[in-house]
């Protein structure tokens, strides 16, 4: 049966969907109404009146290869009146497809210097794709005066990815190699197959006598690149024994398999669990596992999170404390309370976490394990973490619509 799409009066959410089946199925023509091409259905809703609408427009037109700028319902020249969301989608397709050199470099040099941090990681992201002669100019000075850090290791990523065709670049990649953490994960990342690579593998090896045999050694260091190439999730569950019990052992299993599914991750994940997780552990699990996405799975309540004492009690851990212990790591990007009442504590945290993710109501055991699966699929996919919520939310509208709207993203400003 032919699908078809009315963009006058379809639902929102719908809209969202079907540019989402645009987006990823990238080679069937027609595929939402018998008349239109996909190209035409997303320019028109390029102009629609919501924002979400109109991000997903732009990346559609992104990610498949059959349509491009000719299909953008959302004028380029207009960034700076667009909500924050639609602008990182504007920038990140601009900063890779506008044909004339001479004007991309001046929308590259507007958008470095816009206020808001989703739109200059959207810029950055978009430059993951792009170089010609010249832009290093506008990259370098960036870099100097970027103060995001996740904005910042895209453009080390940048400097890696192109390092072949720059001396300048490869040596500003060298030079941020050696700080280490996520900056050189991402240096490595974008070395990936290139001679900085290998200059990166020999200056390892000149470190001095770090690795005993030849053999071991090599294995050491491949599993050091991969450990610096993946992002590290730390799942703490506590299941205290005066509380309603819960599965998380179950839902933690499936997800590893759906996880090992995934041939090729853009993004790899690894995931290390915390089981009966106590107050006490919790700044030793961080410093012990330095993740940078923490997920908590156990009960919460409006302003707490349950935890457990030494004898498997529960222990009360309030928002304002467990900001206090993220303010002083530092290093996580994003936070998933997948708790009920979680808002609020999320709410607390956002000051000294870019992404945070909580819920309003009470999750069900029934659907909850469908965002878990989606969300971290779509992130080793390569999707931001704002993408990976939508589709984690809209999973768990697939099997019931009302336990979807519970689940919040908050990203600071």
């Amino acid at each position: 049966m032919q699908l078809s799409v009315d963009i006058e009066t379809a639902d929102v959410e719908v809209l969202k969907l079907a540019l989402i089946v645009i987006g990823l199925n990238k080679d069937i023509q027609h595929l939402l109404h018998p008349k239109y091409e996909n190209g035409a259905l997303v320019r028109a809703l390029g102009q629609h009146d919501d924002p979400i609408v109109r991000q997903y427009g732009v990346w559609a037109v992104i990610e498949n290869r059959r349509l491009g700028l000719e299909h953008l319902g959302t004028s380029l020249d207009g960034v700076e009146t667009e909500p924050e969301n639609v602008q990182a989608k504007l920038l990140e397709l601009g900063a890779s497809s506008i044909p004339d050199l001479t004007r991309r470099q001046e929308f590259i040099v507007c958008g470095s210097n816009e206020r808001s941090i989703l739109a200059r990681e959207g810029l950055a992201k978009g430059l993951l794709h792009s170089f010609y002669d010249g832009l290093e100019g506008v990259t370098l000075e960036w870099f100097r005066t970027e103060q995001e850090a996740r904005v910042a290791k895209l453009l080390a990523e940048h400097f890696a990815r192109f390092s072949d065709r720059l001396p300048l670049y490869e040596e500003k990649a060298l030079e941020l190699a050696l700080q280490g953490g996520d900056i050189r994960r991402h240096v490595l990342l974008g070395a990936d197959g290139k001679q900085l690579y290998r200059k990166l593998e020999q200056r390892r090896a000149a470190d001095g006598d770090l690795f005993g045999t030849i053999n071991d050694g090599m294995e050491r260091f491949i599993k050091m690149i991969q450990d610096e190439s993946s992002t590290k999730v730390l799942v703490l569950n506590a299941m205290p024994d005066d509380q309603t019990r819960i599965r998380p052992d179950k839902e933690f299993a499936e997800l590893r398999e759906r996880m090992a599914a995934m041939r090729t991750p853009k993004r790899p994940l690894v995931f290390e669990n915390v089981w009966a997780t106590r107050l006490d552990q919790i700044q030793e699990e961080l410093i012990r596992h330095r993740p940078a996405i923490l997920h908590f799975s156990g009960h919460g309540a409006k302003g707490e999170l349950i935890f457990e004492d030494r004898n498997g009690k529960t222990a009360i851990l309030k928002g304002d404390m467990l900001a206090r212990i993220l303010s002083g790591y530092g290093g996580i990007e994003c936070l998933v309370l997948h708790a009920c009442y979680a808002e609020e504590v999320a709410r607390e945290c956002l000051s000294c976490v870019p992404v945070v993710i909580g819920s309003n109501d009470s999750i069900y055991d029934t659907t909850s394990p469908a965002f878990s699966y989606i969300f971290y699929q779509a992130i080793a996919s390569g999707m931001s973490y704002e993408q990976a919520f939508r589709m984690g939310q809209t999973e768990v509208a697939i099997k019931k619509k009302s336990n979807a709207d519970i689940y919040k993203i908050l990203v600071a400003p």
